[in-house]
């Protein structure tokens, strides 16, 4: 007897669900490594998503971009980049380059990476060197 295998389409919530999740890392490193084919369906929508952006409206741009990825950190970085991206054009902000067989099933890999994305720096923990100071000055003291 011959089983069936349930395929999942574009359409169902569980490819939406992880659809939205490839978008909100694109966001947050700059670049995703994933499938062809559902790279071809993230590159529609975050390029739909920057385009929205409009910074003479912030709150409503803010608004709209929030409804799309479901986290106000990530809308706050999608307006961030919106702005000096469209500086320099006004579509194509992803690019999809091949990157080979994925092993265990042979599915096309690709790489989704912003352009001209600028990954923010980590900010270090400041030492507390003054403290350090006081305490020396007190022994001397005493």
């Amino acid at each position: 007897m011959r089983k069936r295998v349930a395929r999942l389409l574009p359409g169902h919530s569980r490819v939406q669900a992880s659809d939205n999740s490839v978008v909100r890392g694109i966001f947050l490193a700059g670049s995703v490594m994933t499938t062809l084919g559902q790279a071809r369906r993230i590159k529609r929508q975050v390029d739909r998503i920057i385009s929205r952006t409009d910074a003479e409206k912030a709150v409503t741009s803010l608004r709209k971009t929030l409804s799309e990825v479901k986290s106000l950190k990530i809308a706050r970085l999608v307006e961030g980049y919106s702005k000096q991206a469209k500086e320099k054009r006004t579509s194509g902000f992803v690019s999809i380059k091949k990157a080979g067989y994925r092993r265990g099933d042979g599915s096309l890999m690709a790489k989704l990476t912003l352009i001209d994305w600028v990954a923010k720096p980590k900010k270090l923990a400041k030492k507390p060197v003054a403290v350090k100071e006081e305490k020396q000055k007190d022994e001397k003291n005493s």
